[in-house]
C-alpha cells in the first residue's frame, strides 16, 4: 500500500459531472492526484478488471449500476481498500447502507452527505494515509 498521498490511485465513481469535479477537486486539495474517473458501479467493475485502486470515492444513487449494487460486488471480489461513500439520499437510507455493509469485508473509511468537504476526507483517511 502506497504510503504518500501523491502515490495512491483513486476511483472516483460518480455520474454527475459537476459533482464529479468538485470531488476531484477536494481530493486534490488534500493533496491525492491519481485519479480515475467512472460514471456507474459498471463502469467502476470494468476500470477494475484493469487495476485495483487504493480507494474508492462513491455515490449510490447511478444509473445503470448504483453504488450499493456496485458496492455488493466490490465485497463478492472481496476488495481491500479503502472505501468513502458519498450521497445525496437522505440521512436514513445512509444509515441502511451502513448497517447492511457492516457485515461485510469492505473497509469503509467513511459515508458522508454531499455536499463532501476537505475535512470529510481527511477524517476519512488520516489513520491509512496521513500527510505526507
Amino acid at each position: 500500500m502506497p504510503q504518500r498521498r501523491q502515490d495512491i490511485e483513486i476511483l472516483l465513481v460518480e455520474d454527475n459531472e459537476l459533482t464529479a469535479i468538485e470531488i476531484e477537486q477536494l481530493l486534490h486539495a488534500a493533496h491525492f492526484s491519481t485519479i480515475k474517473r467512472a460514471g456507474n458501479g459498471r463502469e467502476a467493475l470494468d476500470m477494475l478488471r484493469q487495476s485495483s485502486p487504493d480507494l474508492i470515492v462513491s455515490d449510490l444513487r447511478m444509473p445503470v449500476m448504483g453504488g450499493y449494487e456496485f458496492l455488493q460486488r466490490l465485497a463478492e471480489q472481496e476488495y481491500r481498500g479503502g472505501i468513502i461513500i458519498v450521497s445525496g439520499v437522505d440521512e436514513e437510507i445512509m444509515q441502511s447502507v451502513e448497517s447492511s455493509l457492516s457485515a461485510s469485508k469492505l473497509n469503509i473509511l467513511g459515508i458522508f452527505s454531499k455536499p463532501l468537504d476537505v475535512e470529510d476526507i481527511e477524517s476519512a483517511v488520516k489513520w491509512v494515509w496521513p500527510d505526507a
